[in-house]
């Protein structure tokens, strides 16, 4: 009896502890692209943007409260000795994965030479080898965070082709993948290089996933307001000029994911504007501004404006919250970073 009691016990711990039966939690990502080699940070009109070791600064001050999942979308080379630098740089940062781009491949002489390099995957579920017809590289891979299983796919454009790859259909492969994987996981990514056109009919057919990070357009990310339905698409910019941060909590793996991020920007907006017209003084706004009609009521419209923006804060079980960092001058450059840099630099010269 008391066998049968010890048996029945491990079944239920561990059915309470499979990975399907999580319910809440959080993970997040810090994703790059468009990078083309750049060591250095970019001259700007007032300072400098971007560089290795400002990233490397800022991803490791992240690490100390979170354990993000860090990619890169593609086009990262230039050539086969800026190559070697970068996966050094890369390893030590600590990348999760990389999406292996068009540039990339037009750029490296021997890219699975490069691979061997690298303590993170090179991924494409839509390159195969010319000469075997295999895939060229790992199609997807799969990162566990807080018992959250997320699936990272790598896609690219197949408009131009390489003389010594196959760049097969991206939305026939991602259909493809993407069914396996939701099996398998139960939130997908997706690394598309190729232009934001091509996103969109990327996003429309592949409706399991629920992310995709584009590289190959290079405007500018904004925030904006949260779509109905298909994956959230963010630009990564280029040069290495920003990352993108993403924040995903979730209240219930049953409800949809929602983009809050315009969303505190209006918080934040309101607030501040109330801030401003109370001055800080000792009394209330409306006792402030009680024998102004018109002010009133506009503070009242403000007022009701932020109770409706709290409230739809409140009520998103699943949030998603992006944001576009600049890594500017203030940020500290790591000197491990400069270091496999200058070795490298010293070594060519």
């Amino acid at each position: 009896m008391w066998k049968n009691k010890i048996c029945l016990l491990i079944i239920i711990i561990s059915f309470s502890c499979d990975e399907r039966n999580v319910i809440s939690g959080n993970f997040s990502f810090l994703v790059t692209g468009n990078v083309q080699g750049e060591f250095y940070p970019k001259k700007m009109r007032r300072g400098s943007l971007g560089g290795l070791a400002r990233r490397s600064t800022y991803i490791n001050n992240v690490k100390k409260n979170i354990n993000p999942i860090i990619l890169d979308a593609g086009n990262l080379f230039i050539d086969n000795a800026n190559a070697k630098t970068l996966v050094r740089c890369y390893n030590q940062i600590g990348y999760s994965a990389f999406n292996v781009g068009l540039e990339d491949l037009s750029n490296v002489g021997d890219m699975k030479s490069i691979e061997k390099l690298a303590n993170f995957p090179f991924i494409s579920s839509n390159i195969y080898e010319k000469k075997s017809e295999k895939l060229a590289f790992k199609p997807y891979v799969i990162i566990e965070k807080n018992n959250f299983k997320i699936g990272i796919v790598g896609l690219s454009d197949n408009s131009r082709q390489n003389t010594r790859f196959r760049i097969s259909d991206p939305v026939v492969a991602g259909q493809n993948i993407l069914k396996a994987l939701s099996k398998k996981t139960k939130y997908q990514a997706i690394m598309f290089n190729g232009s934001y056109e091509k996103c969109i009919q990327l996003k429309e057919s592949l409706q399991e996933a629920d992310f995709i990070f584009l590289s190959g357009h290079k405007q500018i990310p904004r925030k904006i307001r949260s779509q109905n339905d298909g994956a959230f698409i963010y630009n990564v910019g280029e040069h290495g000029q920003s990352i993108v941060s993403l924040k995903i909590n979730i209240g219930h793996v049953d409800s949809s994911l929602k983009d809050i991020s315009m969303l505190l920007e209006r918080e934040k907006f309101i607030d501040e504007t109330l801030d401003l017209l109370h001055g800080g003084a000792s009394i209330s706004l409306e006792k402030m501004y009680s024998g102004n009609y018109d002010m009133t009521q506009r503070i009242k419209r403000i007022r009701l404006e932020l109770q409706s923006t709290r409230e739809e804060l409140e009520k998103t079980m699943n949030s998603v919250e992006f944001d576009f960092i600049p890594l500017s001058d203030l940020v500290v450059e790591d000197d491990k970073i400069n270091s496999i840099i200058n070795e490298a630099h010293n070594y060519t010269n």
